[in-house]
């Protein structure tokens, strides 16, 4: 297994105080890690920004329990006041800020926390977060109907594929209208379509 597929006992401590719609968190999660897998040899991260992703993934949707209508919001605030070892402070914000985009606003410098950080790690978030709206729209309607991913990029496009066993044109629809993101950092047109059997 690898490393960025295991949580640090911290962060499973925190998921585990927040049980609502655990089975979404960990679809969006697994679907994110096979985008980022998928489009490795775009983005360029390793490992780290993989178990960044895979965090922010498992807890993007806590902040539900507190506010549900600004749950993004309240989930970067929630990560942002936790204590996550080993993560230092730089990291811990990426993944509070990775989980906060996942819906809603894109990053921007008028958001505090984003703006501190360094364009290097801007890049990080946007690139994450690009990953986690797409990831978070293939499980829409929480039915896990989307059992894999895979993605073939062209000089003017990308084209997700997303493989399911019944129905899934929710899914299809709404990881599209989240693409944008994903559209802006590769400089590319987003198309999802879904195979089924």
């Amino acid at each position: 297994m690898r490393s960025s597929e295991i949580l640090p006992p911290s962060v499973e401590e925190l998921d585990a105080r927040y049980p609502y719609e655990v089975g979404h968190r960990r679809q969006v999660a697994r679907l994110a890690l096979r985008l980022f897998d998928e489009l490795q040899s775009e983005h360029g991260y390793m490992e780290k920004e993989r178990l960044l992703l895979h965090c922010a993934g498992q807890l993007h949707d806590i902040g539900v329990t507190v506010d549900a209508e600004k749950h993004h919001k309240a989930t970067q605030r929630m990560i942002l006041d936790a204590e996550l070892p080993p993560f230092n402070e730089t990291e811990q914000a990426i993944i509070a800020l990775v989980a906060r985009y996942h819906r809603k606003a894109l990053p921007s410098s008028k958001h505090a926390v984003f703006a501190e950080l360094p364009e290097d790690d801007q890049q990080v978030v946007r690139w994450l977060a690009a990953l986690l709206r797409v990831a978070d729209g293939l499980d829409r309607t929480h039915a896990d109907a989307v059992r894999d991913v895979c993605c073939t990029v062209t000089t003017s496009d990308i084209c997700v594929t997303a493989f399911a066993d019944g129905p899934a044109e929710v899914e299809r629809t709404v990881a599209l209208e989240k693409g944008k993101l994903l559209e802006d950092v590769l400089g590319r047109r987003l198309a999802v379509e879904v195979a089924r059997g």
